[in-house]
């Protein structure tokens, strides 16, 4: 998963480009140095999920086509990396995963958790992976699409890890709110 954050005419010819799986898009006004997005974003169109990239794709075209042209207004498009294989049918959907991950990346900015996603390579078992850095300490955790996943945390005195056998998208969710509890996020 990529995050792209560009003025806003860049994103919108950045979503009529044929290629990309877009996940979502926030909108910020940047701070007074031009480049860092506020903390405060007008928009968060992480729940614009469809089935099918293309109509996610037009939906956010729609939406970003009305918002502000201030060259102090910013886009951050979140979108998901070449090469991923979006039609195999496996336990857990690893595009889920990137979609809980959006949904939640901006409570983790508001409250200063440092966080990175990850995708491995295409195998016969694809796996992604979630790392958060908190308050109470740092963790990852790391799904496969058979519906195996680790999470591992510590507090620089320790460790700890917990592994799942999640069968639904409520049980990957789950995952996400016990790694970010692990972290200080509670």
């Amino acid at each position: 998963m990529t995050t792209l954050l560009m003025p806003l005419p860049a994103a919108i010819a950045e979503l009529q480009r044929p290629t990309g799986i877009y996940l979502g898009a926030d909108g910020f006004w940047l701070d007074t140095d031009g480049v860092t997005p506020s903390l405060e974003h007008i928009a968060d169109l992480s729940e614009l999920f469809a089935s099918q990239p293309d109509q996610t794709r037009d939906q956010l075209l729609a939406i970003l086509r009305q918002w502000p042209g201030s060259p102090s207004f910013a886009v951050e498009l979140v979108r998901h990396d070449e090469g991923f294989d979006t039609d195999t049918p496996y336990v857990t959907d690893l595009l889920d995963f990137d979609r809980i991950v959006v949904t939640r990346h901006l409570d983790w900015h508001n409250r200063e958790v440092t966080w990175s996603v990850g995708h491995g390579p295409p195998t016969d078992k694809p796996a992604a992976w979630l790392v958060l850095s908190g308050r109470s300490g740092d963790g990852q955790l790391t799904v496969w699409v058979s519906g195996e996943a680790e999470m591992d945390w510590g507090d620089g005195q320790g460790t700890q890890a917990r592994h799942y056998d999640l069968m639904t998208d409520a049980d990957l969710l789950s995952a996400v709110r016990d790694l970010e509890t692990a972290v200080g996020l509670a």
